[in-house]
């Protein structure tokens, strides 16, 4: 459909792909027909989101939108995609915000400042962490000498030396007694504390007291787990749906996961019980109803 004349290519996104081509090695944008979208080039760009993209011309960062027009003037030092209707660009080495006219919503006064999240951006201020809402406004007192992104309604945070799970008020709803916190998906968080690990819901209470030498984040309602050197798989409130009899393991995928036993690599279901017979030298995850196998 487009012949190969490119140095490189990016996949599309939104309709439009980057190319860099051989002449100049610089970035130019084309449709889903192979033709340019205009004739400016840029020393860097990045993906579309939202209906713009940001590039890079003389050293400074403006937005394009897909007809290759220049929205928002080469102006910044750095800038980041779209998310929410708010994009993080960076002036005078401090960092604001601005939205898809590219009007100032969040001043360009901070060191740090995360990505819109959950409705909530975070900040650094002095040394500590704390939240803005949307249009700027400080809802969280910067409190935190750690802080993660929002995600699922929910953070991780740390005061002294160890992570909890904190509301979007801030308030915390496990102990502060974790060495990480991380969303696992279907509303669950992976924890580790001392080197083993378990999950938590939304209330900070652990699905299980068993802690596992090693965890997988929730796919189709079901997470991977490690005791000792090999593996099972927990359904979504914690209980283990096989024992840890597998070499190794691959996630949920249309409602298989693939597992390693002793005679290859074979498929499970979502009880445990085995789908599809290891009879293949390699195989990969299903997709779309099809599984590619090595024979």
């Amino acid at each position: 459909i487009i012949p190969p004349r490119f140095k490189s290519a990016w996949s599309f996104r939104e309709d439009i792909a980057r190319v860099e081509d051989f002449s100049s090695k610089e970035i130019s944008f084309i449709d889903k027909t192979g033709a340019l979208i205009s004739s400016e080039k840029f020393e860097a760009a990045s993906d579309f989101q939202e209906g713009l993209a940001w590039v890079k011309k003389d050293g400074k960062v403006g937005y394009i939108n897909k007809k290759g027009m220049v929205v928002i003037p080469y102006q910044y030092q750095s800038g980041r995609k779209f998310e929410n209707g708010l994009a993080k660009v960076k002036a005078n080495d401090l960092y604001g915000m601005i939205d898809l006219e590219g009007k100032t919503i969040i001043p360009f006064e901070y060191k740090s400042l995360g990505v819109c999240a959950d409705d909530r951006i975070k900040f650094k201020r002095d040394g500590l962490y704390g939240f803005l809402d949307k249009r700027g406004n400080i809802v969280m007192e910067p409190k935190f000498k750690s802080v993660t992104d929002y995600t699922q309604g929910f953070a991780a945070a740390k005061k002294d030396k160890k992570y909890g799970l904190i509301d979007k008020n801030g308030k915390f709803l496990t102990p502060e007694t974790y060495d990480q916190i991380w969303p696992a998906n279907n509303g669950r968080w992976g924890v580790e504390k001392d080197g083993l690990y378990t999950f938590i819901d939304e209330t900070g209470k652990q699905l299980t007291d068993v802690m596992y030498d090693g965890l997988y984040v929730f796919s189709e309602e079901r997470a991977g787990y490690q005791k000792g050197q090999l593996w099972g798989f927990l359904d979504a409130n914690g209980k283990p749906i096989t024992p840890p009899h597998f070499g190794l393991i691959w996630s949920f995928k249309e409602g298989l996961a693939r597992v390693a036993v002793y005679e290859g690599i074979a498929f499970i279901d979502k009880d445990g019980e085995p789908a599809i017979i290891p009879d293949y030298l390699d195989v990969r995850d299903f997709s779309e109803g099809l599984a590619m196998v090595l024979k």
